[in-house]
This record gives C-alpha cells, sequence and structure tokens, in this order.
C-alpha cells in the first residue's frame, strides 16, 4: 500500500493534466493514476492481489530548478503474513 503524507509539486494545467512535474502510480493491471500538486497518493494497492506498484516521480529543470525534494511517501509491503514499512523521503 502507497500512501504520501506530504506532496508539494506544481499544480495541473488550464486544463487540469499534470505535466512538468507528477507523482504517478502503475499496478501493471488498472493502468495509472497520475498526481500533481498537493494531492498525493492515499492507501493505494495492487489491484486483484496483485504484488507490484511501479512509482514515477517527473519533474523538469524548470519545475523544480534546485532538486528539492517536494513529497513524503510511505509503503507498507506485506510478505507472508509480515508488514514491512519502507519510506520514500
Amino acid at each position: 500500500m502507497l500512501s504520501c503524507e506530504v506532496m508539494d509539486l506544481l499544480p495541473p494545467n488550464a486544463t487540469g493534466e499534470c505535466e512538468e512535474e507528477y507523482f504517478e502510480v502503475r499496478d501493471g493491471y488498472r493502468g495509472k493514476q497520475t498526481f500533481c500538486g498537493k494531492d498525493g497518493p492515499q492507501e493505494i494497492s495492487a489491484a486483484d492481489d496483485l504484488r507490484d506498484l511501479f512509482i514515477t516521480y517527473k519533474t523538469t529543470k524548470t519545475a523544480n530548478p534546485k532538486g528539492v525534494q517536494k513529497f513524503s511517501c510511505t509503503v507498507t509491503c506485506t510478505a507472508r503474513g509480515r508488514v514491512i514499512l519502507y519510506g520514500l523521503d
């Protein structure tokens, strides 16, 4: 499961699309979800008991000229009944 506690990316453009800077989540089955602005993913899990989530952060030098980190997320994985937490900072 993926949840992002902090998300401070560029807002969507006038048509509501995330272009220059976004956080994208795919599970290989349902397609993708794209996030930008201040609304990050909350409790996203892989579909139909799939085990993989693919996470992409895209930015440009224009959107993030100093390379400043703009999100903080937690990934919770289960492996044979155990819960494992990972932080993406």
